[in-house]
């Protein structure tokens, strides 16, 4: 391989992989319920011991974050690039049979391989795992023209400015939003828009009609025909938002909530709520426009005996998944306008 062409791979892999941590350190609790969806898939598909490291997800999407910073920069340094090149082939190795795996079971929608900066589809991950392979393979046979020429004490110091700021970043965001907020609730977008199609919606209807399978575009007429499947033929126009829906004990209530000011407190675990975050949260509703209609919204199913005692204030229930997509922390507000 040429040194042109050895120093462009080089570049191209280690930018990819200082992205991909940056990005998912930007926002380490969203890739943390990434994890969480893997464990409960391999549940299903192997073992419920997979449960069990559900506690540990956020310290682990911080530490391969910040693995894939540190290996990213050492490999644009050209530090070490043996130990660099194997570590990175075990971790793309990994990453590859996952989005495989994420691909052919369907049991989860994204790797989250990029965030919510860059979604890919499970095949267009496993792809990038795949090129990111070849990649290092061929870089790993000319590992000899890998030679830094700075001192071993100044590279070393790039790795750990390069830590220190992959850290920093990952504990400023995990206590307050994105610093680039890339989810679809961050300040600005119109829900209302982002839960409407893009453009029509195409289906393919995938139907039996006396014994023989037949496709159609139309949905079938005939309701003695068996709908086998169908299959939408342009998924990038689908909406961005597909789960936002609120409910009180009556029934639906989403676009009430979409109307007028409307302050959602969202609490993830409503039964950990003390006395005194109360008190406190009476004297902020307190000094609120009489314009701004605070709401409780909690996970459905809870149990009554763990709702908020106060404020007196109206009282949602919506999806957990809705809500950590929402706010990442355990409460937190969100204004509606």
């Amino acid at each position: 391989m040429s040194k042109l062409a050895n120093t462009a791979m080089r570049l191209g892999v280690s930018l990819t992989f200082i992205f991909s941590g940056t990005v998912k350190l930007n926002d380490p609790v969203g890739f943390a319920l990434k994890i969480e969806a893997y464990f409960r898939a391999f549940a299903l598909d192997f073992t419920t011991l997979f449960l069990k490291l559900m506690p540990y997800s956020l310290a682990m999407a911080v530490a391969v974050s910040l693995l894939e910073v540190v290996l990213g920069v050492a490999l644009l340094r050209q530090l070490h690039p043996k130990f660099t090149l194997r570590t990175l082939l075990l971790l793309t190795s990994f990453f590859t049979c996952l989005t495989f795996y994420t691909a052919v079971f369907k049991r989860v929608g994204n790797c989250g391989c990029f965030g919510d900066a860059l979604p890919l589809t499970p095949w267009q991950s496993f792809a990038k795992s795949v090129l990111l392979l070849i990649a290092l393979s061929l870089l790993y046979q000319d590992r000899k023209a890998l030679q830094t020429t700075l001192p071993l004490m100044i590279n070393l110091g790039w790795i750990i400015f390069a830590g220190v700021c992959a850290l920093t970043l990952g504990w400023y965001t995990m206590s307050r939003l994105p610093i680039i907020d890339f989810r679809p609730y961050k300040v600005g977008n119109n829900i209302v828009r982002l839960t409407q199609p893009r453009a029509p919606l195409r289906h393919k209807y995938f139907v039996e009609k006396d014994g023989q399978a037949l496709a159609t575009l139309t949905y079938p007429p005939d309701t003695s025909d068996r709908l086998v499947k169908p299959e939408l033929l342009n998924p990038t126009a689908k909406p961005v938002i597909t789960n936002f829906t609120i409910w009180d004990e009556q029934g639906e209530v989403t676009q009430e909530v979409l109307q007028g000011n409307k302050l959602l407190m969202i609490a993830q675990h409503p039964a950990q709520i003390n006395a005194e975050t109360l008190h406190r949260l009476e004297g902020f509703i307190h000094q609120l426009h009489a314009a701004v209609q605070p709401v409780w919204v909690v996970p459905l199913y809870t149990k009554k005996e763990d709702l908020p005692i106060a404020p007196a204030i109206p009282l949602y229930g919506a999806s957990a998944k809705l809500l950590k997509t929402m706010i990442r922390a355990e409460l937190g507000f969100v204004w509606l306008q």
